[in-house]
């Protein structure tokens, strides 16, 4: 019976908890507590309560309402606020009628502080936006300039590996310390221009145009500069080719003079002692049975 009767309240609980929160309540609605909000949104700088309630005593028309007087200083029933109240309430009340009879301080009047306000964030957020693109446009112009400056990204530059990787390949595999590798045709035409003392002039045009080469592929700079580089080195190195073509020219021809004269000065001995026999056998073979 006990174990029933627990079950019994045990169900009814939840009903009464629902039932105690059908509670009935009154709405209140405080007219100076709506103009309130009214002036301090947008609507109109007006409405100010409590108002006097003017009724007529004998002949004049004096304030009844004790509300008014209390917050505005208005006189009660013909008195002065002062003679029923302390000082304290002096104050509020001429606190009060400065900011009833005051300026208009709307926030969002069309001129208010907070209008002014959001127009302002309007417009800072409208200078943002453009600041932050245009920031945005100058990252990613640096981050451009920095790979085309960087000298590890060099060796990836299109312009590089299409045309002037191709054109300098020569003088990558170019070795300043081996004059060899120059582009003499021959050992002998290296040995006649060494003779003749230009291979330091060479080398010195050689190590500069390897220089300019390595600086433009090792050094920070923009990617016009480093291109303009690469030009020169170019050029300087067709010029260093033509120049060895030349002088390995005049090399070869220097050598071809050289086995010429030689093989004339042999000639002229051989024919110069064959000349001396014949002459010798003739004479004596004139003069053979005359002595």
């Amino acid at each position: 019976m006990k174990k029933y009767f627990a079950f019994v309240i045990i169900g009814i609980m939840p009903f009464q908890l629902v039932k105690s929160q059908w509670v009935n309540y009154m709405k209140l609605k405080d007219q100076s507590i709506t103009n309130h909000y009214k002036r301090m949104v947008f609507e109109k700088w007006a409405e100010f309560y409590p108002k006097p309630v003017y009724r007529k005593l004998l002949l004049w028309e004096v304030n009844t309402s004790f509300n008014a007087s209390m917050v505005w200083g208005d006189n009660f029933y013909g008195l002065p606020i002062s003679t029923i109240t302390d000082a304290t309430t002096l104050t509020n009340t001429k606190r009060n009628r400065l900011y009833r009879d005051g300026e208009d301080i709307r926030p969002l009047k069309p001129n208010g502080k907070q209008s002014i306000r959001v127009i302002e964030r309007q417009q800072q957020k409208e200078l943002a936006d453009k600041i932050k693109k245009e920031v945005e446009v100058i990252r990613d112009k640096a981050i451009r300039d920095f790979a085309h400056q960087n000298p590890l990204l060099s060796k990836v530059d299109p312009m590089w590996l299409l045309y002037y990787k191709l054109k300098l390949k020569s003088l990558s595999k170019c070795d300043e310390d081996d004059p060899t590798t120059w582009g003499f045709k021959s050992i002998k035409n290296y040995n006649k221009i060494k003779e003749k003392g230009i291979i330091p002039s060479l080398k010195e045009k050689i190590t500069l145009i390897k220089y300019n080469l390595k600086t433009a592929q090792t050094s920070m700079m923009p990617r016009g500069k480093r291109m303009l580089m690469y030009h020169k080195c170019l050029v300087d190195w067709k010029q260093f080719q033509k120049l060895i073509h030349i002088s390995d020219y005049s090399a070869g021809v220097s050598i071809d003079i050289e086995k010429k004269q030689e093989t004339y000065r042999q000639s002229t001995i051989i024919n110069s002692q064959n000349r001396d026999v014949y002459l010798v056998k003739s004479v004596m073979s004139k003069y053979k049975n005359k002595y």
